[in-house]
This record gives structure tokens, sequence and C-alpha cells, in this order.
């Protein structure tokens, strides 16, 4: 990218600025009592048909490593792992 700025850096790998055509949203899940029938795939495609339509690219969702399912439910989908994060709570 060059000639481009950090912010240009910063769009290219989803961090979350409108100005520069990405965007965030901060939760997305189906209640226990509806899973299982296709409605979890059915948003996931609503979001990725939503971002498309607005060239918000690439589509990054976060999910604890402790979650199993939703690991499992993301590669289903086929998305894949790409990072780790580490985190302190910085407790006494």
């Amino acid at each position: 990218m060059t000639g481009a700025g950090p912010s240009a850096r910063r769009a290219r790998t989803g961090v979350v600025s409108r100005r520069l055509r990405t965007d965030k949203s901060t939760t997305l899940w189906v209640a226990p009592e509806h899973r299982g029938n296709g409605k979890g795939r059915l948003l996931v495609d609503h979001v990725r048909t939503w971002a498309r339509e607005h060239a918000l690219a690439p589509l990054i969702v976060h999910c604890s490593p402790r979650n199993r399912d939703g690991r499992a439910f993301y590669e289903a989908l086929g998305m894949r792992a790409v990072s780790v994060v580490y985190q302190d709570d910085l407790a006494e």
C-alpha cells in the first residue's frame, strides 16, 4: 500500500472506521432454544450479503476459544481462525 497512511492499513484489516468503509457489529447470536435449525446460518448469510453490498471486507468474527460449538459453527460456514488474542484481567 505505497503512499497509504496508517488509516488505510487499518481499514484493510477490518478495524472499525465508518469513514473508511468498515463497520462493526458487537453481538450476533441465536438463543440456545432456536439453534440447530439453520437460523444461525441464515443470519450469517444475511450479514455476508449486507457486507458485500456495502463493500465491507473482510468479515471478522471473534469467538472465545472456550466456545467449541461457536468455533465449529463458524468453521462449518467456511471461516478459518486467523488470530490468537491474549488478555490480562489485571486481577490483583
